[in-house]
């Protein structure tokens, strides 16, 4: 039995889910949430084996939770929900751990085949994406992690904080460092990523923490 949980804040559109996953063998509504924290709450409780979140929830968005889902429980498979399958939607989904990702005019046979594809681990784009992303998204990550190679273990330890959202004051603290060697070893990551803005930056340590988070660092002390 494949365990879906719902995370959607609108409830005549999980009911209209729920409704459809009842008439499906083999896959049941394990648990619902309306909202991001919710979901988290719920998570350790109902075990899923797929999530179908949407993006567009209030307060943490779609790709927020997916991320946090996906670094505190990773062997759930998460399909990302959504009216907008612009290609930057779709890549960001993949970026912070989503498997699947479909429109909210889904056909009942979609929702099923999505659900079936990323429990056993497999991605999923709905027939109206481009399937050419799923290369393309290989072929990114391929670069990043050759640009990720290139830093230091400490320069990624304290780029991984950045992706997490914590201050030049906390990753000082978190790490037993001062402010100013923070601040140098920021400016270092910059030059070696080739990356001069602080926002692209902070964007790109969002995109590739679970890869900073994951990536075997060795004997590196550099």
């Amino acid at each position: 039995m494949i365990r879906l949980m719902l995370v959607d804040d609108h409830g005549i559109v999980r009911a209209g889910i729920r409704s459809l996953v009842d008439s499906l063998p083999d896959i049941e509504v394990a648990g619902e949430a309306d909202s991001g924290p919710l979901a988290m709450v719920k998570l350790d409780v109902v075990k899923p084996d797929v999530v179908l979140l949407d993006i567009a929830l209030p307060g943490m968005n779609g790709f927020d939770v997916a991320m946090r889902i996906h670094r505190r429980f990773p062997q759930a498979g998460i399909v990302m929900l959504s009216m907008y399958t612009h290609e930057e939607y779709v890549m960001h989904a993949l970026s912070v751990g989503a498997l699947g990702y479909i429109g909210k005019d889904f056909e009942a046979e979609e929702l099923e085949l999505a659900i079936r594809q990323v429990s056993r681990g497999k991605r999923f784009l709905a027939s109206d994406i481009d399937q050419g992303l799923l290369d393309r998204f290989d072929t990114q990550q391929s670069q990043q992690a050759d640009r990720i190679g290139g830093l230091t273990q400490r320069q990624r330890e304290i780029l991984c904080e950045m992706g997490k959202g914590r201050s030049t004051k906390e990753i000082a603290y978190q790490r037993g460092l001062s402010r100013k060697t923070v601040d140098a070893h920021r400016a270092q990551i910059m030059q070696r990523l080739d990356i001069f803005d602080m926002h692209a930056l902070m964007h790109f340590a969002v995109r590739n923490l679970h890869a900073l988070e994951t990536r075997d660092v060795g004997d590196d002390t550099r």
